[in-house]
């Protein structure tokens, strides 16, 4: 199925905890296409809430000349947020 909806909001509406077996993302990444650390965070949470235990979340992040540091403070959120749901 596909849903034209919020990706936080379509998470929370329709998908169970501890439901799903493999997550591939692909977060915003420029502040001009709508990248926020609130964001990031909230992703990360829903993510970790919804993944069944030992399954994988892939986060694809792209390369930014300017903030070489945000892909692995990307990372590192996820890590956090990992933590919450072990």
């Amino acid at each position: 199925m596909i849903f034209n909806i919020d990706c936080i909001q379509g998470i929370q509406t329709y998908i169970d905890d501890f439901s799903i077996d493999l997550i591939v993302a692909s977060p915003p990444y420029k502040k001009q296409d709508g990248f926020s650390w609130q964001l990031i965070k909230d992703i990360a949470q829903e993510c970790y809430r919804v993944l069944k235990n030992n399954s994988l979340c892939y986060i694809n992040f792209g390369h930014l000349a300017g903030n070489k540091s945000r892909p692995f403070k990307v990372a590192m959120e996820f890590e956090e947020r990992r933590h919450a749901f072990s």
